[in-house]
């Protein structure tokens, strides 16, 4: 999903606090896109992956809710972002350890050799 759509769905769970349905004006949801967005492929976006529910958009007033995956979505994106980072970070250090064990173990067998 695009960073506008995460920010769009960002604005509309702070618009929809309840499980409901809220009517909604078209700039207070434009407020969240990048000027020039269009917002509503976003919405299109956003209700295709079943995340929010449309039930009307008429001359700029729509009425949306966000439904449970909705919710759940930005939270989850970014507990797997830290997860992410998290394994890189593992990673980064068990290739060090490898190298460093690797270049001592070479060391020692040059030593043996040389003895």
């Amino acid at each position: 999903m695009t960073a506008e759509s995460c920010a769009l769905l960002s604005a509309i769970n702070t618009l929809c606090k309840g499980g409901g349905f809220t009517v909604v004006e078209e700039h207070e949801l434009a407020s969240a896109l990048p000027e020039g967005a269009s917002l509503r492929p976003r919405l299109e976006e956003l209700s295709e992956r079943r995340l929010i529910e449309i039930r009307y958009a008429e001359e700029g007033t729509y009425c949306i809710r966000v439904l449970a995956a909705g919710r759940e979505y930005l939270p989850r994106l970014k507990q797997d972002a830290k997860e992410a980072a998290l394994e890189r970070t593992r990673v980064a250090l068990c290739a060090a350890l490898g190298g460093a064990l690797g270049g001592m173990f070479s060391v020692l067998v040059f030593a043996a050799l040389l003895l």
